[in-house]
Formats: structure tokens, C-alpha cells, sequence
């Protein structure tokens, strides 16, 4: 089974179903003159188009220098959360969500938590479903999309004028649409020019599930 990483705070989100979808860049990038590649219903084979052309990006994947450039993860396939964990003795508990019970000296005895980079199926807790995969440009995200992916609504002011606004998980700063707080957002995960450079991701949907 494929693992996946977040954010501690979109981990959390996640676990706590108000995030529901991630985008991820497209590595490498499509080719700029080449034609999209269509998946041919839930079937594993591909045709290339007889002519370049531009159709619904949900249905299609692309190429790269001639390789085909398929999503990490597939529509109804179970992905385990990679967080951070620790062994004791014959237990083992997690950073994250604030449920370790362990002792910082205990911890530190254990060499602290183990990298999420390298978390195992077999110590995950939390799984997802992948639900549905498309991909888009960064800059094509919709402002209800910005909620699916975590962005939050609230407002700033004071009594006497309060507006509406939208922030990023543990962070006070208020922007004025979701878009913009998304903005901040993908450019202090991926760099602060992510947003900038407007590349093409793939757009996983998906649902917290029990296993």
C-alpha cells in the first residue's frame, strides 16, 4: 500500500475530515507541444490524439520527452497518512494530533520520533480513499476547491465593521478570498514561487475511511 505525506496541519485537517482534497505537482511537467493522452475508461492503455488539441484535463494524462506521466495514486485505491511515530517497548505512538503519552525524556531515551518520510504501512492509523484525480494548472483552483483543501472562512475587523475573511490553519493572518489564503498556503509548502510559476498538479479527491 502507497503512503502519502501532509502537513501536521493538514494531517490534522484531514483526519478530522474538513480537508478533503490535495493538489500535488506534476513531476516532470508536460510537454508544451505535446497532445494530451486519454485513459480509456477505468482500463489501464492509453491513445494519443492524432492532433494536438486541448480537451477536459479530468480526463487525461500527458507526456514528458515521450514517457507517459501517470498520478501516484488511483481512483478507489487506499492510501496510508505518514506521520511521525515512536517505538516503546511494545507500543508505539504518534506526534501528531497531541495523543502521545510518552515523556520527552522517554522520547528522547527512543531517539525521538522516527521520519514520517519512512513510516511503514504497518504502524499507520489513519487511510484514505482516493475518490476521484484530474489535473489542472496550480492558478485554475476554484475558491470552493480552496475549501476542500482546507482553507478556512471566518472574519477580522472589530465590532463596529466585521468583514468576512479566510485564513490558513494556525495562521491569524485574514486574506480576502480563499484563493489569495490558498496562495500563501501552497507557496510555504512548495516554495515561495509555486504559486507564481502556475505548474500543472494533480488534483486528488478523497475521503478519510476506516481500516
Amino acid at each position: 500500500m502507497k503512503g502519502i505525506i501532509f502537513t501536521e496541519s493538514n494531517f490534522n485537517l484531514t483526519v478530522q475530515r474538513v480537508k478533503t482534497m490535495t493538489r500535488r505537482i506534476i513531476k516532470s511537467q508536460p510537454d508544451n507541444i505535446r497532445s494530451f493522452n486519454r485513459v480509456l475508461g477505468n482500463t489501464p492503455d492509453y491513445e494519443l490524439s492524432e492532433k494536438p488539441w486541448t480537451p477536459e484535463p479530468a480526463y487525461h494524462f500527458f507526456m514528458h520527452e515521450g514517457k507517459y506521466l501517470k498520478p501516484r495514486y488511483k481512483v478507489g485505491e487506499t492510501v496510508y497518512l505518514k506521520e511521525p511515530y515512536i517505538i516503546t517497548g511494545q507500543t508505539y505512538e504518534y506526534e501528531y494530533l497531541h495523543e502521545n503519552k510518552t515523556d520527552i525524556a522517554c522520547i528522547k531515551r527512543n531517539g525521538g520520533y522516527k521520519n514520517k518520510l519512512f513510516m511503514p504501512e504497518k504502524y499507520a492509523r489513519y487511510f484514505i480513499k482516493i475518490t476521484n484525480v484530474r489535473a489542472e494548472r496550480l492558478q485554475d483552483i476554484s475558491e470552493e476547491d480552496c475549501h476542500l483543501e482546507g482553507i478556512k472562512t471566518g472574519r477580522c475587523g472589530n465590532e463596529s465593521k466585521w468583514m468576512k475573511a479566510f485564513y490558513v490553519e494556525g495562521d491569524n493572518q485574514p486574506y480576502i478570498t480563499a484563493r489569495r489564503a490558498y496562495e500563501m498556503l501552497i507557496n510555504k509548502i512548495n516554495g515561495k514561487d509555486t504559486w507564481q510559476s502556475n505548474p500543472w498538479v494533480w488534483v486528488y479527491e478523497y475521503e478519510l475511511i476506516k481500516q
